[in-house]
């Protein structure tokens, strides 16, 4: 089941043009079983994710947004039988991020930037006795775009991001029945980065 609001006000303020907010719960839950047909494991995930930003259309030639995304999420893999953490424990995840993407016209070039930082926590529930981990993330890129005539352009860009691991990747520990795998997770993980 999900549920998602979102409102625009495409109104002139100060130094803004319009403000956007989106909302989105969600509860998600299924039971893996055994090839014999019995219920093996429960997976269930519920988050909460909201997003608010706003939009210019000239800042000395510059336009863009900005904005501020945040999330929780609660996820587990549990025995159906026993309720333990055979595949995955019961975590809580949280996640706030604020972002920046601009672009302006230079004659024939359109520039462009933009920004993310991001701070994730994952927090097994205390009765698993496994570590917390805090993620501080940070994403940019640049661009240009030369055009040369209706149509052709030519393109050069560079990005940098940072991505935490996932709950799975840290704390699974069990049998996934559905890609009949048994799943091993790495508390120690670091953050993944990536360039292009």
């Amino acid at each position: 089941n999900r549920f998602d609001i979102d409102a625009v006000i495409k109104q002139k303020r100060g130094m803004f043009d319009d403000f956007k907010f989106k909302l989105g719960s969600s509860d998600y839950q299924h039971t893996e079983k055994t090839k014999e047909g019995e219920p093996a494991t429960d997976f269930k995930n519920r988050s909460l994710e909201s997003r608010v930003s706003v939009s210019h259309n000239n800042w000395s030639g510059w336009e863009g947004n900005l904005g501020l995304q945040k999330k929780k999420e609660k996820f587990s893999a549990l025995s159906s039988s026993t309720g333990r953490a055979d595949t995955v424990p019961t975590t809580q995840s949280r996640s706030l991020a604020a972002f920046i993407v601009e672009q302006k016209r230079f004659g024939d070039v359109v520039a462009s930037f933009g920004g993310r930082i991001e701070n994730v926590t994952r927090t097994p529930e205390a009765q698993f006795q496994l570590a917390k981990r805090d993620f501080q993330l940070n994403s940019a890129s640049v661009g240009a775009l030369w055009e040369l005539k209706d149509g052709y352009g030519i393109v050069a860009s560079y990005s940098t991001a940072q991505i935490a691991p996932t709950t799975e990747e840290l704390y699974s520990n069990g049998p996934h029945e559905s890609t009949a795998t048994f799943d091993i997770g790495n508390v120690n993980l670091r953050k993944e980065k990536k360039k292009n």
